[in-house]
Order: structure tokens, then sequence, then C-alpha cells
């Protein structure tokens, strides 16, 4: 594949994040922090196994708000594909008010005190990962389709399919191996209390960095630019994401 032509392609796709940002993001946008770790290695010549987990912050990263945990195992037949399954276990918070009723002997009145302003909601969510991996002129695109079950209190289960693609261009820096990288990917509900024509729930466009301190710890780095329609009604986030890889 023609370097020259990959970076237009590459330039196109940051002015459209740029155009994008400049253009919706206004005072209503959210600003979103996470926190990621993991931590895995090869179990085998096929098969890897790691752990992750995430604690996530909105309102301007100012309210810890979602807090998730997923063991993940994958197997490797071909240098091209990989298939992984894993069990995401969630709690996020949810703004609802609950009451207490009470009754005064004295007068048998019932009046209703403010218990709570949320409550967190427990998600179960086992996945599968479809991911098709090619490496034209030493770049690395890799596209990873993921399946969701999702259990959540108080909902019949439905489906979301994810799909993420991501391109790595060949160039690393420094001993640290700094090596950039661009992705999107999009959300797609399964969900009965959605309108099929409002499925198509999340667009996301990333830009990031990933780094080596040692042999065993990488770092990453990431910012996206988010289009989530919520309701009916397009909300518009910024998220910037950060986390050690233990590699064993």
């Amino acid at each position: 594949m023609n370097r020259t032509f990959i970076l237009k392609v590459l330039s196109c796709f940051c002015l459209v994040i740029l155009h994008a940002v400049l253009l919706h993001n206004d005072a209503m946008a959210d600003w979103l922090l996470l926190l990621h770790a993991d931590g895995g290695g090869k179990l085998s010549r096929d098969w890897a196994a790691k752990v992750e987990t995430e604690f996530k912050f909105r309102e301007n990263m100012s309210e810890f708000y979602d807090l998730e945990a997923m063991p993940w195992f994958s197997y490797s037949p071909t240098e091209w594909f990989t298939l992984g399954l894993g069990w995401r276990e969630l709690y996020c918070r949810q703004d609802v008010e609950f009451y207490g009723r009470q009754t005064l002997e004295s007068s048998d009145q019932t009046t209703y005190q403010r218990l709570s302003d949320h409550y967190w909601q427990a998600e179960h969510r086992p996945l599968i990962d479809f991911i098709f991996k090619a490496v034209p002129d030493s770049w690395t695109l890799e596209d990873r389709l993921r399946t969701e079950l999702r259990m959540l209190e108080i909902k019949d289960p439905f489906f979301r399919l994810r799909n993420r693609v991501k391109l790595l261009p060949p160039w690393k820096w420094t001993k640290a191996e700094i090596q950039l990288w661009a992705a999107w990917e999009a959300y797609f509900e399964f969900n009965p209390d959605i309108e099929w024509s409002d499925r198509l729930t999340r667009n996301r466009f990333f830009a990031g960095v990933g780094m080596k301190a040692t042999s065993n710890l990488k770092f990453g780095l990431y910012y996206y630019w988010e289009v989530a329609i919520l309701s009916k009604k397009e909300k518009y986030n910024n998220e910037i994401g950060f986390g050690p890889s233990l590699v064993f």
C-alpha cells in the first residue's frame, strides 16, 4: 500500500474529527475520564488470557459513575484472526431518587423522606470477539467485531454489536517505542425499548498513543470524541483514557 496515500487518508480522518469537535463541542458536551488497567499473557502458542478493570468519571471528570472488571481469553489459530471470549461485570450509577414512607403515630399522617438520589445498577455482560488483522506495507489494520449480551437488572437481556476499526502506523520512536494510532467504533443496540431507526446509538473517533516502560509494562493514552443518541437526542462526549498494561 502506498505510504503517501495512507498519510493522506490519516490526514483527512484527523481533519474530520477536528471539524466535528469544533462544530459540535459546545458547553453542553461532557468530559469523561477512564482509568484502565489490565494484565495477562500467553498460555500457549495460540491461547492467551488477561484480566482488565476500568474506573469511569463523568460530569467533567468530577463524578465516579462506573466500575467494570472482565476476564478475557483469546485463541489465535492464524496471524490474521483471533477469537476472544470474555465476561464483563459492571456497576453503573443511575440518578434516580428513592423515598421511604413514614407514618407519624401521633397523627397517623404518612410522609415521605428522600433516602438517596441514586443507585448502582448491576450488569452481567458475556461477550465474544472476532478480530481480523492485516499488515499492508508494515501498517497494522485491525477490525474487531464484538457481540455482547447485556443482562441488566429489571430488564430483559438484549444483544449489542460493537465494531471497531483500528489503524497503527509502522513507526515507533525512542527506546520507549512510542506509537500513535487512530480508530473508529460504532455501537448497534438490539434493545426492544429503542426504535430501529435509533439503534445505532454511538459513534466514537479515537486518537491515541502507546509506549513501553519496560519489557513487561506498557502505558496507553487516548482521546475520543463521541456522538451518542439517547432518547432520540444527540449528546456529545469527550473522553480521556489512561492506564498501564502488564504483560507476563
